[in-house]
């Protein structure tokens, strides 16, 4: 018997487990801080520009049961504000397959929370970041 099964992954990344969650690909993130100093010797500490960190993981969208055989991938846009929260108003649907594998994925989205982007330099600022994440949704042969 085939049953759907939601396999969350990120752009370009490789497919992992069913349940298992993967970290969004946003691009190079530069978090650490570099030290550097003024010319009176003081130490100032930079810190390098970074996009919005998806914190914690993915959750797995739920599918309702009459959506058995829809497959494909799901590719989301939204906006994250200077607080680290998805702004709905700005979700979009880039690519599906299935309108219900789409309202499966923007049920989850609101749940999402991310540090948010910051500009760099010895005063960095919240910033509002734009995010893509891509969701599988794979059949699955039940065991």
């Amino acid at each position: 018997m085939l049953k759907v099964d939601s396999a969350v992954t990120a752009a370009g990344a490789a497919t992992r487990g069913i349940t298992e969650s993967v970290t969004p690909d946003f691009g190079t993130l530069l978090t650490s801080p570099q030290r550097s100093t003024f010319d009176n010797g003081e130490p100032l500490t930079v810190t390098r520009a970074h996009r919005a960190l998806l914190i914690g993981s993915l959750p797995a969208p739920t599918l309702p049961n009459y959506s058995s055989g829809v497959e494909g991938e799901v590719l989301v846009s939204f906006t994250v504000d200077t607080q680290g929260r998805p702004v709905m108003e700005t979700f979009s649907v880039v690519k599906s397959p299935d309108p219900i594998l789409s309202s499966a994925v923007r049920k989850v989205i609101p749940t999402l929370r991310f540090d948010p982007a910051e500009t760099a330099g010895p005063d960095p600022k919240r910033v509002v970041d734009t995010v893509q994440i891509t969701y599988r949704f794979a059949q699955h042969l039940r065991q």
